[in-house]
């Protein structure tokens, strides 16, 4: 019996279980008629044309309708896109959501057993990492790159790991190249090199091979990504930054950060009304949502870190201690001016910090870690010396816990009214073709009311006509 074969299909079953529960999580939407978007920063427009204008947008500098631009760190990504194009929005849209579903499952199943956790462990892991209050919010607001990055982050630590542990330099030219992706989100580069700097410096006895691991992946990145951004850097200097940093403070984004005692059950993201904490609430955009989240899911979130933590009492080694600190420093930044130590805080986002904007950007920090660190508490439990259908009962309810505590609003099926499909009659195509293919004349919508809701629809958003019409008057 070969035992290649045998991972890959353990494997095999993995991605096909995390593909059936991307199914099951967006059963109500993929069933709604129509393109999936229409609100927030959703971009995925319903005709193929509006695509491909956004797809070749990222291979140039200029902008018909805003003129020249600063260099997009998305051209890699748009790239790629760009054949998909032809398949319309409704495709595009919902496959893009079982994609980032599927593979955020996957790719932390990968690195869960690069970690040396059991096929069980590591599947829940998985499961974990996709019902999380992250990918339901950045599903719901369209942050489509965030959640690019946020699948692609365990693949690149996973072959970090693997590259330093079995010495082959193949797999962080790997990494370099997922990274190239993931810096769609920008903020992702600088998080993935904070997590890789911790587990290298952690496990000092490979700290030479982990050094020539981050040259190479981040050499690679750059080629690719980075030297028209990089390089015209070195002759910018601090005083000539546009604006004073110190006025984003008042950014509401980062003025309604979460508390330390919030954050360490995962929930924030209170300048939106499809935060957890909003949802139900008078916040709420819903009325039909009055209610929808049962007052005892904010105790229940306690025992997510409660498992997570608790693992420093039973396992000190590299993996467990690098996430701990990664968790712990995710922890402190998600918390924003927030006590404890608000001034360090200060310091940091206004020497650089800034580019993050919207401090739920670092939820990745806390919510990545916290997650390996309770894969690593279950791993304990299946090790008891405990009749195995007790462990598995126990490890079970863990689970179904932390899923429920965590995801509630995702268990609801209809992402709590927050994701809407939308059609356009079929005259608006033969519309959108006519006003598009003379580029001599201007054009101007009205009513121009931008972010827009019709009739049909329970949300507001900005209409794909005005975004991708090129000879639009207002952008």
């Amino acid at each position: 019996m070969n035992p290649l074969k045998i991972k890959h299909y353990d494997y095999l079953i993995a991605l096909s279980a995390y593909f059936v529960t991307s199914l099951i999580v967006l059963g109500q939407i993929l069933l709604s008629p129509g393109t999936v978007g229409f609100f927030h920063d959703w971009y995925i427009g319903p005709y193929h044309e509006m695509n491909e204008l956004w797809a070749k947008s990222g291979l140039y500098k200029w902008d018909s309708q805003i003129g020249n631009k600063s260099y997009d760190t998305d051209w890699l990504f748009k790239l790629i896109f760009l054949p998909l194009s032809v398949l319309g929005g409704e495709v595009l849209s919902k496959g893009l959501l079982i994609l980032i579903i599927t593979f955020s499952g996957f790719g932390a199943f990968c690195l869960a057993r690069r970690l040396n956790l059991s096929w069980y462990v590591a599947f829940a892991t998985g499961i974990l990492y996709i019902f999380s209050p992250i990918i339901f919010t950045r599903i719901v607001a369209g942050h489509l790159y965030y959640l690019i990055a946020y699948l692609l982050a365990p693949l690149i630590v996973n072959n970090f790991l693997k590259g330093k542990e079995e010495n082959n330099n193949r797999y962080f030219i790997i990494a370099g190249l997922f990274l190239s992706i993931a810096v769609v989100q920008l903020q992702f580069l600088v998080m993935i090199f904070f997590i890789l700097i911790i587990f290298l410096l952690i496990d000092f006895q490979r700290i030479k091979k982990g050094i020539i691991g981050l040259l190479i992946i981040f050499s690679v990145t750059f080629l690719i990504t980075f030297s028209p951004v990089l390089l015209p850097q070195f002759l910018v200097n601090m005083s000539e930054v546009p604006f004073n940093v110190n006025q984003l403070f008042t950014y509401r984004a980062l003025a309604s950060a979460s508390d330390i005692a919030t954050s360490f059950r995962m929930l924030g993201y209170e300048a939106q009304p499809y935060s957890y904490l909003n949802l139900g609430t008078g916040r709420d955009l819903l009325e039909s949502n009055t209610g929808i989240l049962p007052s005892w899911i904010f105790y229940l979130d306690f025992v997510i870190p409660i498992a997570g933590f608790s693992v420093l009492f039973f396992r000190r080694d590299k993996y467990t201690i690098s996430l701990a600190i990664i968790s712990l420093v995710g922890l402190f930044l998600l918390k924003g001016l927030n006590p404890i130590f608000p001034e360090v805080f200060a310091y940091l986002f206004t020497h650089g910090f800034y580019m993050f904007r919207e401090i739920w950007h670092l939820a990745f920090l806390y919510g990545f870690a916290i997650t390996f660190m309770i894969a690593f508490f279950i791993q304990w439990i299946v090790q008891l010396k405990i009749k195995p259908v007790l462990r598995m009962v126990v490890s079970i309810s863990l689970i179904c816990m932390i899923v429920v505590a965590n995801a509630y609003p995702l268990l609801l099926g209809n992402f709590a009214g927050y994701l809407q499909a939308y059609e356009f009659p079929i005259e608006f195509h033969t519309l959108y073709d006519k006003i598009s293919s003379d580029a001599n004349n201007n054009v101007l919508i009205l009513p121009f009311v931008n972010p827009i809701r019709y009739d049909n629809l329970t949300l507001k958003g900005l209409d794909p006509f005005v975004l991708y019409t090129p000879t639009m008057i207002f952008p």
